[in-house]
C-alpha cells in the first residue's frame, strides 16, 4: 500500500503529496502537522499552489475598497431623436 506525505516546495511555497517511500528532493520540506495518508484506497490530495498578491495590487485593491460609491442619480439628457412629437 502506498502512503502519502504532504511536502512544501521551499522556493514557490506550493504544497503537494509525495510517496512516503521516496526520499525528499532538494528544495522540498515536510509540512508540519499534515497527516500521512495511508491505508487501502489512500490517494494523494490535490496540489495546493501558493497564491500571493504583490504589494502594488494589494494597495490598489485597498484604495478602491476604501472609496465610497457615489449613488446619486445622474440626469439623462433628453434625446430629440427619440421624441414622439
Amino acid at each position: 500500500m502506498t502512503s502519502w506525505k504532504r511536502v512544501r516546495d521551499t522556493t514557490t511555497g506550493h504544497q503537494y503529496d509525495v510517496d512516503e517511500r521516496l526520499p525528499l528532493a532538494e528544495g522540498v520540506e515536510l509540512v508540519k502537522g499534515a497527516p500521512v495518508l495511508s491505508g487501502r484506497g489512500a490517494r494523494p490530495r490535490p496540489a495546493k499552489p501558493r497564491r500571493t498578491l504583490d504589494a502594488a495590487v494589494q494597495t490598489a485593491r485597498e484604495k478602491r475598497a476604501s472609496q465610497t460609491r457615489d449613488t446619486t442619480p445622474t440626469p439623462v439628457p433628453d434625446d430629440p431623436a427619440n421624441s414622439k412629437e
